[in-house]
């Protein structure tokens, strides 16, 4: 039993928050052309993104980042988007990268998104283009949902939940369950995490932004379910891209053509949505 109980509790916690300060790589070596960006949180955290420009830019897209390493490696993941004419702005919260070291919260999470949404909305349109998208991955979807429920934002804003949850007990809990060897101690993900700030509790006032789910059969960190469920609790509007056989945060990935296509068409913010 103490050994069900020591692999639980390295499992949750390694779960949601595992950063580094590791220098990965850079845009320049996409050959991007990007700025260093400094900023503060509402606690006055200072923090680094990187601000990565496109040419002629249809739209900004922030990315929230997942929870290990830092954007020197999460940006790769969404680096593809500016060739698409979408600037991309990522940032890391307090104790990742280069952004000020401070103990890491939910609560302390979700003010650093917020700040870093408003660093982007002062962009003037004329850099910053007229679509405005927040996309949320993972850990960094789970913050998102609640960061935009306690701030005003342009309703024309839309939000990407790629690979995330709603519930933080729920999340360790569908873990656990998937694991025979942590079968039997599912509900100590009921006593040993808080859902305290969990989006399952706010989702309500996501209720006037467009919203994409994007989860894979196969995702081997979030379980699948966890997005259904995610899905079928948002308020519309709201939209699905489902696939499979891709990895954790990989339905977008260079050979998932489709996906791409359809990402591109929800965040084109001159269509009328359904």
């Amino acid at each position: 039993m103490v050994i069900y109980f020591c692999l639980f509790f390295i499992r949750c916690n390694s779960l949601f928050y595992y950063p580094d300060s590791k220098q990965y790589s850079t845009p320049a070596k996409l050959g991007l052309i990007y700025e260093d960006v400094y900023f503060y949180s509402k606690d006055l955290t200072r923090l680094h993104g990187y601000w990565i420009k496109a040419d002629s830019p249809k739209g900004t897209i922030v990315q929230v980042h997942g929870n290990a390493q830092n954007i020197s490696a999460h940006f790769y993941s969404l680096a593809w988007v500016v060739s698409k004419g979408y600037n991309l702005f990522t940032f890391d919260y307090r104790g990742y990268g280069q952004s000020e070291k401070k103990v890491i919260s939910r609560y302390g999470l979700i003010q650093d998104t917020q700040a870093a949404i408003e660093w982007a909305q002062q962009v003037p349109i004329s850099k910053r283009g007229k679509c405005f998208i927040l996309h949320g991955q993972s850990l960094g979807g789970a913050i998102l949902m609640v960061a935009v429920s306690q701030m005003p934002l342009s309703k024309d804003t839309r939000l990407v939940l790629d690979s995330t949850f709603p519930s933080y007990q729920k999340v360790a809990a569908s873990i656990m369950k998937k694991k025979w060897y942590l079968w039997p101690l599912q509900f100590l993900a009921y006593w040993l995490i808080t859902d305290d700030s969990a989006p399952e509790q706010n989702l309500q006032n996501l209720a006037g932004y467009p919203k994409l789910v994007i989860h894979s059969e196969s995702d081997e960190v979030v379980p699948f379910d966890q997005g259904e469920n995610l899905f079928r609790l948002l308020p519309p509007p709201k939209e699905k891209l489902f696939v499979q056989k891709a990895r954790h945060i990989g339905a977008l990935g260079k050979k998932f053509f489709e996906s791409r296509k359809k990402y591109l068409h929800f965040v084109d913010c001159t269509r009328n949505l359904p």
